[in-house]
């Protein structure tokens, strides 16, 4: 610290401009209190820092006349702002140490509470499905016994979306499977196609498409766990087979070889944490498909127009933000496909306004924006809120039916359910079951056991115990179309 030659250099900025006084001014107050510098210090950074000392430094701290004055001037500027530049990170670390320090006092609180609450109302969430059964399979007490239990009764793993997978469930699922190599008889294969006696691990996943790291998924352990198992499984000298799963059946041949030519740079592939040396490459089965994919320009700010500082302000100024301007771009492109008649060619018609979904990364600004823009064009489009999910009846009926699984004695939900499209009754057949009971509507339709609607209601209420709800309704919705 050289403070003689600072207060040499700010005695020579009090005679240069007004900025240069400033901050003169300010340096030659910090130099004058030593006892109270902490005090003065934000406003001492704010001679060397722009933006209230919080910025960088000033490109020109001094002017041609202090430094003609004072020659070594710029020099004992640029040692100070050094000093204070390592000063400012040391103070912005112990800053961050101690709000961090709350920020991890405060959470644990949180977390302790949570539990407490959880522990009070009998409850699980979904990490403590994944974690206490972790510990049931790994932990000291009953554990062989559980593992017994299980090896019993599992032969087959199968782990779907496996990229996405985090290491808690990896460890949930390595300890189920390692069982399998426990018991030699058991991972014996056959021959026989009619019977399936040997135990089997199947994974499939696609490192390009983990978008799960939030939740603590890791790509790379899919490919550790790959060399784990297949370790096992040839030390067990029984067959491991990796399958290149490259045809598609999703996505048409132009959105395939986009894709392919991002990954053909060797940089875009470093971040799969897999082994692409060879590129990737995607099949369509969709091979005679048409479609188009185009890379806009980015859509940057406009420079304002400058005015004279002296002109009055008559004129109201209204300059289009990057968003608006993208917005109005895609919007005149989509009238341009509905005026010109673009044939869609998957229907063999023309293009409608129905057929295009306007896909969004977040809900921000842009989706108002993307909305004026259509209508001002005269373009039908759905808006943001303007359909409501839970009052669509597809959605009623689904609905509907989650009810009669909690309450299946609810009669008017039940009434509800066999209406809908799943029973299809009409109003003679409800009537039929419904008039002159002496119970439930349930009641009721169980007295006739031979009935399509109860035999249909009963194997879901059945399955309902023991389906999670998205894989229930996904059976219901493949089955029905």
């Amino acid at each position: 610290f050289k403070g003689p030659e600072l207060h040499h250099v700010a005695a020579a900025m009090l005679q240069g401009g007004k900025p240069e006084r400033r901050h003169g001014q300010a340096i030659m107050c910090w130099l004058a209190v030593p006892q109270d510098r902490m005090k003065y210090f934000d406003s001492y950074l704010a001679a060397f820092f722009a933006e209230q000392g919080k910025g960088k430094p000033y490109a020109k701290p001094l002017t041609k006349k202090t430094m003609a004055a004072v020659p070594h001037g710029l020099e004992t500027i640029k040692g100070e702002v050094e000093r204070l530049e390592a000063l400012r990170h040391r103070r912005n670390s112990a800053r961050v140490a101690a709000a961090t320090e709350m920020l991890l006092a405060l959470g644990a609180q949180l977390i302790t509470r949570y539990e407490a609450a959880k522990r009070r109302q009998a409850l699980l969430d979904y990490d403590d499905l994944v974690l206490k059964t972790g510990a049931l399979l790994s932990g000291k007490t009953s554990t062989n016994w559980v593992r017994y239990k299980l090896d019993g009764g599992l032969d087959h793993i199968l782990i779907d979306e496996a990229q996405d997978t985090n290491p808690e469930q990896w460890q949930v699922i390595r300890t189920l499977a390692d069982e399998f190599f426990s018991n030699e008889e058991a991972f014996n294969d056959t021959d026989d196609c009619t019977q399936v006696k040997g135990r089997t691990l199947f994974a499939v996943g696609d490192i390009k498409q983990s978008i799960y790291s939030f939740q603590g998924s890791d790509p790379a352990a899919f490919r550790e766990m790959s060399h784990h198992f297949g370790a096992k499984v040839s030390a067990a000298n029984r067959r491991w087979q990796p399958v290149e799963l490259a045809l598609s059946f999703r996505s048409t041949p132009a959105v395939l070889a986009a894709i392919d030519a991002i990954f053909a740079d060797p940089t875009a592939r470093d971040g799969l944490d897999f082994d692409y040396d060879n590129g990737i490459r995607h099949i369509p089965n969709r091979a005679s498909d048409g479609g188009l994919v185009e890379i806009w320009p980015t859509v940057v700010p406009k420079e304002a127009p400058s005015e004279d500082a002296w002109t009055p302000p008559v004129k109201q100024f209204y300059q289009e933000t990057p968003v608006a301007r993208l917005a109005s771009r895609i919007a005149d492109q989509i009238a341009d496909w509905l005026e010109t008649g673009e044939i869609l060619a998957s229907k063999g018609r023309s293009i409608g306004a129905g057929d295009i979904l306007i896909l969004v990364q977040r809900r921000a600004t842009f989706v108002e924006a993307m909305v004026r823009a259509l209508k001002r064009r005269g373009i039908p489009v759905a808006g943001v809120d303007r359909m409501v999910l839970t009052e669509q009846l597809a959605v009623m009926d689904l609905v509907a039916l989650g009810e009669f699984f909690l309450l299946p004695e609810n009669d008017l939900n039940l009434a509800t359910v066999l209406k809908g499209p799943l029973i299809g009754w009409d109003e003679g057949q409800l009537f039929e079951l419904a008039h002159r009971r002496t119970g439930s509507l349930w009641a009721a339709l169980r007295s006739r056991p031979d009935s399509e609607a109860y035999g249909t209601l009963s194997a879901l209420l059945a399955r309902a115990d023991f389906a999670p709800p998205f894989e229930l309704y996904t059976e219901l919705l493949g089955k029905g179309g």
